[in-house]
């Protein structure tokens, strides 16, 4: 069967265990050549802080290595291998209907719910090729996942075009659909708890859009 690629803008509609802020690590690092770096360099993203051997927690990242301040971020170590840098995380009640401005930006606290930014997210997945990891949790406890093995986020200028391929998972592919349209198969940032239809956190491919799912969050990690 044929891959489906899907474009989207990244909005609102398509789109939280305290820790420790690493705001000056730097690595040792080892290239896909076998080259060690010098101490010195920041790290890029979740994968490289991974390589270097970091635990699950909050780190300070330099997408553009010349960047003089970073941003923090939140990597997960722990789920399918590790090295994933977490871009959206919704465990409890909190307010995502927020502006464009504030979905560009972010929003949020990295140990419990946020956004990073459609800006940030977009600098890390210029780096390279990146994957996407959806992890849900429905009302009854009952957990699913969808990953997708390319995803890419563009600038500013495209107004964050959302590219996604790859499907694979147990949750049925909810983002294969979006495409420019209002109606949408899966929604990350609604409304906790929210059970008219399609104004919760929903994933229609597995559960409907008449239920609001208690837990969802998304990650990425470079492949190259």
């Amino acid at each position: 069967m044929a891959r489906k690629e899907s474009k989207h803008i990244l909005t609102p509609s398509i789109l939280n265990s305290g820790a420790n802020v690493n705001y000056n690590a730097v690595l040792n690092v080892h290239d896909s050549c076998g080259s060690t770096h010098s101490t010195d360099v920041k790290p890029k993203d979740c994968t490289e802080l991974q390589r270097a051997g970091k635990q699950s927690g909050i780190f300070t990242i330099y997408p553009n290595r010349p960047m003089q301040t970073g941003f923090n971020v939140s990597c997960d170590m722990d789920v399918d291998g590790g090295g994933w840098t977490v871009i959206q995380r919704r465990v409890s009640d909190t307010d995502f209907y927020k502006t464009w401005n504030e979905y560009q930006t972010g929003f949020g606290d990295l140990a419990n719910n946020f956004w990073l930014g459609n800006q940030n997210i977009s600098m890390i997945t210029s780096q390279g090729r990146y994957e996407l990891k959806n992890d849900l949790m429905a009302t009854t406890g009952d957990t699913r996942y969808a990953n997708y093995e390319v995803f890419s986020v563009g600038d500013a200028q495209s107004e964050y075009t959302l590219f996604v391929d790859g499907y694979s998972g147990n949750a049925n592919d909810g983002m294969a659909h979006h495409n420019g349209v209002k109606c949408h198969d899966a929604n990350l940032n609604g409304a906790f708890g929210n059970t008219e239809q399609g104004q919760g956190i929903t994933w229609e491919h597995w559960i409907g859009n008449g239920v609001s799912l208690v837990r969802a969050d998304m990650k990425i990690r470079r492949k190259i």
